[in-house]
């Protein structure tokens, strides 16, 4: 047990600060041990409790990822492969055991948060909004449907043997100038006939500013990790909501870029750490919320961060 966590950057960790430094410090600091049954105050707890309650959105992400990366580990070790119908069904019942964490397993989430689920909307609310669960329910089979259409799986489907199985899902690291820094690859492969890493996200939303930075980063760590040369890596995200695909090729300037936000990005988090040696926060006041209401309305702490 550690009395504060490991400084370390991504750029989840990023936006989370970009979006309020405030609940940027309940996220990474004031929740630390916050998952210990023993020895920690129940202050603490609590706001680790408010750290695990997820979205409908989120929640499907998740759901989406996690069956892809299960049906594509699957695949490699048996060539066997999924059919839409077991996709849309394993995806339903795993939103069904959310709903019913949420409702009858209230209990047992307050006592073991990071075994069950919380969703927003029966934790602040009344329960689902029908217009929202009826938008995602008749999202599974398309999105499904494109992941069997796309190009990533068609591809590895026509020639297993040619690709082969670097990383899936991931957390990994890799240091850039002493910062430990995370990453998660949805798929990385490594194109055997063309000496080519190939890494692919898949995406669940709309395309976003972020997407391509977040691949870029991704290239970073092949670049460290694996030896590989920039002209040897090919970025791709898949757009599942749609269908489309987007491919690009790392650049140097890029590369510095991406470098630059990460240092900058750094430089302003130890602003806020009183004892860089520990990671020692400064005191939560020191953290200023955000003045946008809209983000707050949305926010996991509000509970214990907005004045009553």
């Amino acid at each position: 047990m550690k009395q504060y966590p490991e400084f370390s950057w991504s750029l989840a960790r990023q936006q989370t600060f970009q979006t309020c430094h405030r609940q940027y410090a309940y996220h990474y600091y004031y929740s630390h041990n916050g998952w210990l049954q023993y020895n920690v105050d129940e202050e603490t707890k609590h706001v680790y409790r408010l750290k695990k309650i997820t979205s409908l959105p989120l929640l499907f992400g998740t759901i989406v990822h996690d069956l892809i990366a299960k049906s594509l580990q699957h695949f490699f070790q048996s060539r066997l492969q999924p059919s839409l119908r077991q996709l849309v069904e394993e995806a339903r019942h795993l939103l069904n055991e959310a709903y019913l964490d949420s409702t009858i397993r209230r209990e047992a989430w307050f006592a073991r948060p990071s075994r069950y689920t919380m969703l927003t909307d029966f934790y602040y609310g009344d329960g689902f909004d029908p217009e929202q669960v009826a938008t995602y329910r008749e999202r599974l089979e398309p999105t499904f449907r494109n992941f069997l259409q796309s190009e990533t799986w068609r591809m590895i489907e026509r020639e297993p043997e040619r690709f082969e199985f670097k990383q899936l899902e991931d957390f990994a690291t890799v240091s850039i100038f002493d910062t430990k820094v995370f990453v998660v690859l949805d798929l990385l492969l490594f194109d055997r006939e063309l000496n080519r890493y190939i890494i692919i996200d898949w995406k669940t939303g709309k395309p976003s500013s972020n997407d391509y930075q977040q691949l870029v980063l991704y290239s970073i760590y092949v670049l460290l990790n694996y030896g590989a040369s920039l002209d040897d890596i090919d970025l791709c995200n898949e757009y599942l909501k749609d269908g489309t695909r987007a491919v690009h090729q790392p650049t140097q300037l890029e590369l510095q870029h991406m470098t630059d936000v990460f240092q900058m990005s750094v430089e302003e988090m130890l602003h806020y750490v009183a004892d860089p040696s520990i990671n020692a926060p400064l005191p939560l006041e020191s953290y200023e919320r955000t003045t946008d209401e809209w983000k707050c309305r949305q926010c996991n702490y509000r509970e214990i961060c907005l004045p009553t």
